[in-house]
C-alpha cells in the first residue's frame, strides 16, 4: 500500500479514536485528553506506561521506547504487523474504501519510525561508550539494575527496576536501557528495548550445568540461591514477550522452566517450552508448581503442609522470601513429581490455584489485607468520606483447625511477628466469644502488632471469628505417626488427606529444633561412629523409634551402665543429635512417674533419652520401668466424672547410670523382674579399649575423654535434621517396609540365636535385631555414611556381649527362681528344718526340736548316708513353701514347684507336685526337695 494511502486512512480514522482504540486496545482509562492501557506485549500489572492521544492516536510507550504517530501506527502496534496490514484492517473497521494501488514489496513503515532508522542497537557495549545514565527522567534513581551479559560475559544492555513506593510510585517499574549508534558514529543511550530476538538475562553463563528460566530478573536471582547448582535465566519484558526472545544460546541444553502461578505464567512457559524444541533443546521440563500448592517451609526451613492459598504470581522471589533455602529445594526435586514433562491439557488443570469462598454477590467485604502494610477495616462515614482503620500487621486466616473427634475448633492464623518471623498458630475459638479479648491477648504474646482502641481490638476479633475459609486441618498432640503421615512439632512429613498441625506439648517445639545440614551432622558426628560399634548401635537406636508402629514392635530401652567418666553422657547426647538438640532430647532420671509421663509422651514414635539412673527415687524406680515399657500413663479421674483419657507412647529408648537396675533396686530390697528385664536391657558401657566407650578415637591424644567432648560440642552445632530425613525415607517405603523387616529379622536370628534360647533372650534378640535394621535402613539411603551390615554387626556383637552376662541362656525368672529356692535353703538347712530321724527314735531329742523356731519342715538323710559328704531331703510344709520359696521372692507357687519338678529337683506323686508322705507332725503331704539336685543345677 502506498504510504499516501495509509496517511489518507490515518487522518480519516482520526474521527473514529475512541472505538478504534477500544477496539484494539480494550480495557484502558480516559485521563484528561489521553488514554492510558496496559502494554498487551509486556507484563503490566496496572495501566500507565502505554498512553495515546485520543485526538490523534499519537503515543507509545516510554518504558519500552516503542512510538506511533497516528492510529494506523497504533493498530499496527497492537497487533505487530506492518503498515499496510494495519492501515487495511482500520479502513474495513470504519468502512472506508482502501487504495485500489497495490502497496510496493516490502515492509511500510510509519513516518514516526523512519526517522529512527539511521539508528542501530549495539550489543556488545563497546569500552568507548558513553557512561549509562543513572537514573530515568520520569521514574529517578532505579530499585534495582539488572545488566545483561552475553556468554563472553561482555555487557549487552541494562534492566531498571523500580520497586512499588506509594503513593508516588503506585506500582512496580521496569525500562530496559540500550546503546544504539547512527551511521555518523553517535553513540546515545535510550530507555527503549533491545530489536528481537532480544538477549537472555542470566547473572553468569554455564555452559555445564542445566538451564532454569523464570519470568523475571528478581527471580533468576533468587533462583540462584535456592538451586546454586544450576544456570539461572529469563528473557526481558515478562510473558507476553517471550516469542522476542533469542533462544539460540539454550539449543542442546536441558531446560527446567519454573512457571509464576498464574494463567500468564503458565502460557508464558507452554509458549517457551514449544520454542525451545523448536530451537533443539535437549529436554524440556516444568518445575510442578502444583506441589508448593501442598507444600512450604517453617521458619527452620523444613518443609510442611501450606495452609495458605499460594497467591497469584507465586515465584522463585515468593519461594526464597516464604524461607525456602537450598536444602530445602534439594528436599523438594525429591518428590517423584517434582518435573513434568507437560503443564498444557490434563497437568495444567492440575497446576490451576485453589480459589478462597466467593463472597456473597452484591457484598463487599470491610477488611483489606495488604501484604505489606497490615490488615485494615474500611468504612463510609456520613459525609461520604471513606475513613480505614489499621488493625494489626499483614494477618489472615487460611483454614480452620479441629481435633480427631471433631471438637476444640479454632482458627489457624498466619501472620509476621515483631521479628519479622512468619508465623502459624492455632487459636482456640473460644478464646474469642463474648466481650473477652483473650484470643487477641494470646495473639499478641506471639509477636503479632496490634491498635490499641477498643474499637480497634473488637473488629479483628470479628475479622477472626467471621473469617469462612474452606480448608480444614487436623489438631494433633503428639508426636510421630498419625495415618501414614509423621507429624513433628513444626512439620508433617508423609501422605495426609489433610493438613496436621501439632498442638500439644509447647517443649516439644524445642526439642526438635534444627541446627546445620545433614551433610555437616554425617560428617562431623555419624562418621565417627565407624570402629566405635557403640555408639553405631545408640546412633542406631534413636532411627529404630518410627519404626516400631510400622513393624508392630513393642518398646524398649537399653541401658549402658558402668564407671562415671567413660563416655555415657556423650553416647547418649549423640543419639539426642538425630532428632534435636541435647537439651530437648536428653532427660534426667530425676523425675516423678508423673513428669515422665510427658516427657515420654513428647517422645513419641522417636527416641527417649534418660541420663543418670542413680538419681531416680529407687522406690518409684520399678514401676517407672514399667510404665515406660508399657506404653501408657497412669488412668485419672475427669472433673467431670469417669476417667480422662489416659497418656500414651511408643519409644525405643536409652539410659545411663553408674549401676544397673537390679543393683539399684537391691539396695532398697526389691527385685527386677525378668519381664522388666527383657524391656530394659542393660549393656555394660566399657568397650574395653581403654577409651570408654570407645574402640577408636581418632587419634585424640588426649583420648576417650576428649572423643566425648568432641561429640558433645558437634552435637551442639548440628543436631535434628537425621531424624526427619530418615522419616522422609520412611514414608516412601511404608508398605514395603514390614517384609523387608521381617526378612532382616530372619537373617539376624540365624547369625546371632544361640541354641536352646528361652523366650526372653529371643525377645531381646528382636530388641537388638530391630535397632540394627533401623541402622541398615538409615546407610541404605545415605542417612549415615557407614557401610551395609556394619549396623548389624555392632548389635550383634553387643547381643552377646549381653548374654555372657545373663546366668544362663533360658528365661531370666527361671534362673531367678533356682537362685531364690538356693539361697533359702542356703540361710535356713540347719537352723529351720528338724531332722527327721530324731523324731523315730526310741528316745526323741525334744529339746533339739524344741529348738528350732519357725520351722520350714523336716529334713531326711538320704539312704545310704555319708557322713563326709550329707545329702538330704527337705520336707516343706505347703504353707511354709509357699510363702517363703514363691511369695517373699516375688513368684507364684505353683510356678516354682513346677519349675523345680520339671528340673528334677522335687521328689513328687506323678501327677502333681507334693509327695504323698506323713510327716512327723501328721501332715499327709508335702514338697519334698532333693538336696543333692538342686546344688547341682547348672
Amino acid at each position: 500500500m502506498k504510504k499516501s494511502d495509509i496517511q489518507r486512512i490515518a487522518s480519516a480514522a482520526a474521527a473514529h479514536g475512541p472505538v478504534i482504540l477500544d477496539r484494539w486496545l480494550p480495557g484502558g482509562k480516559r485521563q484528561g485528553k489521553e488514554y492510558l492501557v496496559r502494554n498487551p506485549h509486556r507484563d503490566d500489572g496496572s495501566v500507565g506506561s502505554l498512553s495515546v492521544e485520543i485526538a490523534t492516536g499519537r503515543g507509545g510507550d516510554f518504558a519500552t521506547g516503542e512510538v506511533f504517530g497516528d492510529f494506523v501506527g497504533c493498530v499496527a502496534f497492537a497487533l505487530q504487523c506492518g503498515m499496510s496490514e494495519a492501515a487495511e484492517a482500520v479502513a474495513e473497521f470504519i468502512r472506508l474504501p482502501p487504495a485500489s494501488t497495490p502497496a510496493p514489496a516490502g515492509p511500510a513503515t510509519s513516518p514516526k519510525k523512519t526517522q529512527v532508522d539511521d539508528w542501530s542497537c549495539i550489543m556488545p557495549i563497546p569500552s568507548d561508550a558513553p557512561a549509562a545514565p543513572k537514573a530515568h527522567s520520569k521514574h529517578g534513581k532505579p530499585s534495582t539494575v539488572y545488566p545483561y551479559i552475553n556468554e563472553a560475559g561482555e555487557p549487552t544492555g541494562f534492566v531498571y527496576r523500580w520497586d512499588a513506593a506509594p503513593p508516588e510510585h503506585p506500582k512496580k517499574e521496569f525500562a530496559p536501557l540500550t546503546l544504539w549508534r547512527n551511521s555518523a558514529g553517535r553513540m546515545e543511550w535510550r530507555f527503549k528495548h533491545w530489536p528481537p530476538p532480544r538477549p537472555l538475562y542470566w547473572p553468569e553463563f554455564r555452559a555445564d550445568v542445566p538451564v532454569i528460566m523464570h519470568e523475571g530478573e528478581k527471580s533468576v536471582m533468587a533462583g540462584r540461591r535456592l538451586l546454586p547448582d544450576f544456570m539461572h535465566a529469563c528473557w526481558p519484558s515478562g510473558a507476553n514477550a517471550v516469542g522476542k526472545a533469542d533462544l539460540r544460546s539454550l539449543e542442546g541444553r536441558e531446560v527446567w522452566l519454573w512457571p509464576d502461578h498464574d494463567a500468564p505464567g503458565r502460557g508464558a512457559m507452554v509458549k517457551l517450552a514449544a520454542l525451545l524444541r523448536k530451537t533443539g533443546a535437549r529436554s524440556v521440563h516444568f518445575i510442578n508448581v502444583l506441589l508448593f500448592e501442598r507444600l512450604t517451609v517453617n521458619g527452620a526451613g523444613h518443609i510442611i503442609n501450606r495452609v495458605a492459598q499460594l497467591p497469584d504470581g507465586w515465584d522463585a522471589a515468593d519461594a526464597q522470601e516464604e524461607g525456602w533455602n537450598a536444602e530445602s529445594m534439594d528436599h523438594f526435586l525429591h518428590n517423584e513429581d517434582a518435573l513434568l514433562e507437560r503443564i498444557d491439557g490434563d497437568a495444567e488443570e492440575l497446576l490451576e490455584a485453589a480459589t478462597d469462598d466467593e463472597p456473597e454477590e452484591g457484598r463487599q467485604s470491610p477488611y483489606v489485607l495488604d501484604e505489606q502494610e497490615g490488615l485494615f477495616y474500611t468504612e463510609t462515614e456520613k459525609d461520604g468520606r471513606v475513613r480505614q482503620m489499621r488493625l494489626c500487621g499483614p494477618l489472615s486466616v487460611p483454614a480452620l483447625a479441629r481435633d480427631d473427634d471433631g471438637g476444640s475448633w479454632g482458627a489457624v492464623i498466619e501472620f509476621r511477628d515483631r521479628d519479622g518471623k512468619r508465623r502459624r498458630e492455632v487459636v482456640a475459638y473460644r478464646l474469642f466469644l463474648g466481650d473477652s479479648t483473650d484470643g487477641i491477648k494470646t495473639l499478641v504474646d506471639m509477636g503479632l502488632e496490634t491498635g490499641t482502641s477498643r474499637s480497634c481490638l473488637d473488629r479483628l476479633r470479628t475479622y477472626i471469628i467471621s473469617a469462612k475459609p474452606s480448608r480444614r486441618a487436623r489438631l494433633v498432640d503428639q508426636p510421630g505417626w498419625h495415618d501414614r503421615a509423621f507429624v513433628l512439632p513444626d512439620a508433617s512429613i508423609g501422605e495426609t488427606d489433610e493438613t496436621l498441625l501439632y498442638r500439644g506439648n509447647k517443649r516439644a517445639l524445642s526439642a526438635y529444633t534444627t541446627r546445620g545440614t545433614l551433610g555437616e551432622w554425617q560428617t562431623n558426628i555419624a562418621f565417627k561412629a565407624n570402629n566405635n560399634p557403640r555408639l553405631m548401635f545408640c546412633l542406631a537406636v534413636a532411627f529404630s523409634g518410627p519404626l516400631l508402629k510400622v513393624i508392630g514392635a513393642a518398646s524398649a530401652v537399653f541401658h549402658w551402665y558402668g564407671d562415671s567418666s567413660i563416655g555415657k553422657s556423650g553416647a547418649l547426647v549423640a543419639a539426642g543429635s538425630v532428632w534435636g538438640p541435647a537439651e530437648g532430647q536428653v532427660h534426667s532420671w530425676r523425675s516423678t512417674d508423673n513428669a515422665l509421663e510427658s516427657v515420654a509422651a513428647l517422645h513419641n514414635h522417636c527416641v527417649l533419652i534418660l541420663d543418670e539412673l542413680k538419681e531416680v527415687d529407687p522406690k518409684i524406680a520399678s514401676a517407672i520401668v514399667y510404665m515406660l515399657i508399657n506404653a501408657r500413663g497412669k488412668g485419672r479421674a475427669h472433673h467431670a466424672g469417669g476417667l480422662r483419657e489416659q497418656v500414651s507412647w511408643h519409644i525405643s529408648g536409652m539410659s545411663s547410670g553408674e549401676l544397673g537396675m537390679s543393683d539399684l533396686l537391691a539396695g532398697v530390697g526389691q527385685k527386677h523382674h525378668a519381664g522388666q528385664m527383657v524391656r530394659f536391657i542393660e549393656i555394660a558401657a566399657d568397650a574395653g579399649a581403654g577409651y570408654g566407650m570407645w574402640n577408636d578415637v581418632g587419634g585424640l591424644v588426649e583420648g576417650g575423654k576428649a572423643f566425648t567432648d568432641t561429640l558433645k560440642k558437634m552435637a551442639g552445632r548440628y543436631h535434628g535434621t537425621a531424624g526427619r530425613a530418615f522419616v522422609a525415607e520412611l514414608c516412601k517405603r511404608l508398605d514395603a517396609i514390614p517384609q523387608q523387616w521381617r526378612a532382616h529379622d530372619l537373617r539376624f536370628s540365624e547369625d546371632y540365636k544361640p541354641t536352646n534360647a528361652g523366650g526372653q533372650v529371643q525377645r531381646v534378640l528382636g530388641a537388638f535385631s530391630l535397632v540394627a535394621f533401623a541402622g541398615e535402613l538409615a546407610t541404605e539411603w545415605g542417612i549415615v555414611p557407614w557401610a551395609r551390615g556394619q549396623a548389624s554387626q555392632a548389635a550383634g556383637m553387643l547381643f552377646e556381649e549381653w548374654l555372657k552376662e545373663r546366668p544362663t541362656k533360658g528365661n531370666s525368672e527361671d534362673a531367678q527362681i533356682v537362685a531364690h529356692v538356693r539361697g533359702v535353703l542356703e540361710r535356713t538347712w540347719q537352723s529351720k528344718f528338724v531332722d527327721w530321724h530324731r523324731t523315730t527314735e526310741e528316745k526323741p531329742d525334744l529339746s533339739r526340736m524344741a529348738a528350732v523356731h519357725d520351722s520350714l519342715g523336716f529334713r531326711k538323710r538320704d539312704v545310704p548316708f555319708d557322713e563326709l559328704n550329707p545329702a538330704y531331703y527337705f520336707y516343706i510344709t505347703r504353707s511354709r513353701f509357699a510363702e517363703e520359696f514363691a511369695t517373699k521372692g516375688g513368684f507364684k507357687a505353683k510356678r516354682v514347684a513346677a519349675l523345680l519338678k520339671q528340673k528334677g529337683v522335687l521328689r513328687c506323686d506323678a501327677d502333681g507336685t507334693t509327695l504323698r508322705e506323713t510327716l512327723p507332725n501328721g501332715d499327709p503331704r508335702a514338697y519334698c526337695i532333693i538336696g543333692s539336685k538342686l546344688w547341682n543345677l547348672e
